[in-house]
């Protein structure tokens, strides 16, 4: 995970791009100065200043020792912490390599001597984790952490994807994923059922549905959500729990070696006058009655993504994207302002913008969402739409040779120092 801080009117802005790590779910009752709290958020953040102590005093040190100066270093770490306090099976891995390369995990020297987390006062074991990064000359420049009691955890992003089966024997994960993305929509749309009243009405909308994939592959908590009616909301659950009675579970999300719970994210559409094919790239797009391809179709996970306009010389298309990224967030510093009274009963805030970048590279189809009262929320939309005022546009999105409009995700969290 990059991580990149920004300080200005008492605010600390952290954006995370290309994420790693896991949104945590909120927990009670591990840390006794942590339970008088009102409010799920401030227990959740004073969990997680509380887990992030011990880290710094205990573990990082040892980090900072390992760190061989010259090289970006980025370690991923997790521990389990049982009821009494006591650190457990923990782990460190070094993830600066890529998804393809082979992680080891580095051995902690002596787990026995690790001093006991204070102030628990949990009746199951919780797990942390963390990210942190190094720069060439061993300075530590960005961390993040979360703790979770291990019964609910669950990713919301991952090194590997959970997978739909099928495609297990392709040779790397880029291919078995764009396979099983394949087979997966195809079973979707074959699978569909629409109620009476959708087909009286013609329907022609989307929801979308959310599920854990755990780590057997079984599928649970589904869940509908934007449900528009006529029973297409019934119908999308079905849909999905009718996977768990296939022949082949699900391929568990793995991360940096471990299967874990993963939250799943899948829009589907109804839409009686279309049908449905694949492109040359498997991913999903619109087609009408006589299989001609919808202009309009919006991509939503696409290898060369749209990216901020910088570096124009830059000739390699993914450098001058990484350049974007940078530039991106160079932007929004600039122009971010947070509205007074958006940080008088909050600690943190967890912003989700979506948006879409058209073939021109205008933004359109703003959302934003999270923690958006007091004006935050508007003032993101504002920021995001003052890049179409910018003298050069987005550089859009491209499936095999084409531009296409690209959905676009800007994940922010706002910290009150």
């Amino acid at each position: 995970m990059k991580l990149k801080f920004n300080q200005f009117s008492g605010i600390t802005i952290l954006f995370m791009i290309c994420q790693i790590s896991t949104y945590a779910q909120f927990n009670s009752g591990l840390f006794a100065n942590c339970i008088y709290f009102d409010d799920a958020k401030q227990v959740e953040d004073c969990e997680n200043l509380q887990i992030q102590d011990y880290f710094d005093s205990e573990i990082l040190p040892f980090l900072k020792d390992i760190k061989k100066e010259g090289n970006k270093t980025k370690y991923y770490t997790y521990f389990y912490i049982d009821p009494l306090g006591s650190v457990i099976d923990l782990e460190i891995l070094d993830i600066s390599k890529s998804e393809e390369q082979i992680i080891m995990p580095i051995k902690f020297p002596e787990l026995s001597s690790l001093p006991k987390v204070s102030n628990v006062i949990a009746k199951e074991n919780h797990i942390a984790a963390f990210t942190c990064d190094f720069d060439k000359n061993n300075f530590l420049i960005g961390k993040y952490s979360y703790v979770v009691a291990a019964k609910d955890e669950f990713y919301k992003v991952v090194q590997f994807t959970p997978r739909f089966p099928g495609c297990e024997d392709l040779p790397t994960q880029k291919e078995k994923k764009s396979c099983a993305d394949a087979k997966m929509l195809e079973y979707i749309y074959s699978n569909l059922k629409y109620s009476e009243e959708a087909i009286n009405k013609n329907v022609n909308n989307g929801l979308v549905v959310q599920f854990i994939v755990e780590t057997d592959g079984y599928i649970t908590d589904i869940n509908v959500k934007r449900d528009f009616g006529y029973g297409c909301g019934q119908s999308a659950f079905d849909v999905v729990e009718s996977m768990n009675h296939m022949e082949e579970s699900w391929i568990p999300g793995s991360h940096f070696g471990r299967n874990v719970r993963v939250k799943y994210t899948l829009p589907i559409k109804f839409n009686l006058s279309n049908s449905y094919e694949f492109d040359n790239e498997n991913y999903i797009i619109d087609t009408d009655s006589h299989g001609i391809n919808n202009k309009d179709s919006i991509y939503q996970s696409i290898e060369e993504m749209p990216f901020f306009p910088a570096c124009p010389n830059e000739k390699n298309r993914k450098l001058r994207r990484s350049c974007g990224e940078t530039a991106m967030l160079q932007y929004v510093y600039k122009n971010i302002k947070s509205p007074p009274g958006s940080f008088d009963d909050t600690y943190s805030r967890r912003i989700r913008a979506l948006f879409v970048v058209e073939k021109d590279g205008t933004i359109t189809n703003i959302n934003v969402t999270g923690d958006t009262d007091n004006g935050v929320g508007e003032m993101i939309k504002e920021v995001i739409e003052k890049m179409n005022e910018m003298k050069e546009r987005w550089i859009p999105g491209n499936v095999a040779g084409k531009i296409v409009r690209a959905q676009y995700e800007l994940p922010i969290n706002m910290r009150k120092e």
